[in-house]
C-alpha cells in the first residue's frame, strides 16, 4: 500500500475533482465532484430534508416517496458534493453554476442527470491513475482547480 498515493486520494475526496460528462471525450463538459461521504453533504442532506419536511408539510415519521427523495438529494448535491461545472450550453452561452441551473438540469436534462448520478457512486473517480487520464482528456479550468 502507498500511503502516499492514498493521502493524495483523500484529499481529492474532500476537496473534489474535475469528472467529464459530456457526449465527446475532451469536449470540455465537466463536474466539479466531492465524495458523497463528507461531512459537509451528509448534513446539508439532513437540513434540506428537514426543510423539504417542513415546507410540504410532510410529518417525520412518515417515509419521502422516491420523487421526494430524489427533490432532496438533488437539492442537497448542490454545493456540497459538486460545486462547479463547465462546458455546458444553453442557448449558444455557457450556463453559470447557479442552483437555479443546477435544479434546472437535473429536472430536464436526464442524460446529464444520469451521468452525474453515475460519478457520485463511482469510487474510481478519485483514483490517482484515473485522474491523470481524466486530466489529460479535459481542458484546464479557469479558476485553477
Amino acid at each position: 500500500m502507498n500511503v502516499d498515493k492514498k493521502l493524495r486520494e483523500q484529499k481529492y475526496r474532500e476537496e473534489g475533482v474535475w469528472a467529464p460528462v459530456g457526449d465527446e471525450p475532451g469536449d470540455g463538459v465537466a463536474v466539479h465532484i466531492k465524495d458523497p461521504r463528507n461531512d459537509r453533504y451528509q448534513k446539508k442532506l439532513q437540513r434540506v430534508e428537514k426543510a423539504y419536511r417542513t415546507r410540504n408539510r410532510i410529518k417525520l415519521r412518515k417515509e419521502l416517496t422516491d420523487s421526494q427523495n430524489v427533490d432532496v438529494i438533488f437539492e442537497a448535491m448542490y454545493e456540497e458534493l459538486v460545486d462547479d461545472f463547465r462546458g455546458i450550453l444553453k442557448g449558444g452561452e455557457e450556463m453559470a453554476f447557479t442552483q437555479e441551473n443546477w435544479l434546472w438540469l437535473m429536472e430536464n436534462v436526464w442524460d446529464f442527470r444520469d451521468r452525474v448520478v453515475a460519478l457520485v457512486g463511482d469510487e474510481d473517480i478519485f483514483d490517482e491513475d484515473n485522474l491523470q487520464v481524466v486530466e489529460k482528456n479535459s481542458p484546464s479550468p479557469s479558476d485553477g482547480s
